[in-house]
């Protein structure tokens, strides 16, 4: 089975599966490059294509629904970032941002409750602490 993690292609992968997860890397590689920007909508929008070419890759979710966060949509990044913990629910930083989203909107304990699971899971990062 194929696999990407942000842009990096299996080798092994068939020719039309290969070529796909390579066009879902670039739009993930120009997401964050907007992101960086800080031109959000654009990062969104190469998100979402990115999503529609591999749709099971917890990083873009996490990506985007980080930028929905930072727009202040928190149903929509809290519906991306839900996902990305789906896909794999091991990824600390999704819970971190899930953490913030649900304390902006003023759900404290849902925001502890994630804070809590990101330390449990990366209790040595600086983001965490």
């Amino acid at each position: 089975m194929a696999a990407m993690v942000l842009g990096k292609i299996d080798p092994d992968a068939g020719s039309e599966l290969a070529k796909a997860l390579q066009e879902a890397g670039a739009h993930i590689d120009r997401g964050l490059a907007n992101t960086s920007k800080g031109e959000y909508n654009q990062d969104i929008s190469e998100f979402i294509q990115a999503i529609e070419l591999n749709p099971k890759e917890a990083e873009v979710y996490y990506r985007r629904g980080s930028a929905y966060g930072v727009k202040g949509e928190y149903d929509k990044a809290t519906a991306d970032l839900d996902r990305a913990i789906e896909f794999n629910s091991r990824f600390a930083e999704a819970y971190i941002d899930l953490g913030t989203v649900y304390y902006y909107k003023k759900e404290y304990d849902r925001a502890i409750l994630n804070y809590n699971k990101a330390i449990e899971l990366n209790p040595a990062s600086s983001h965490v602490r």
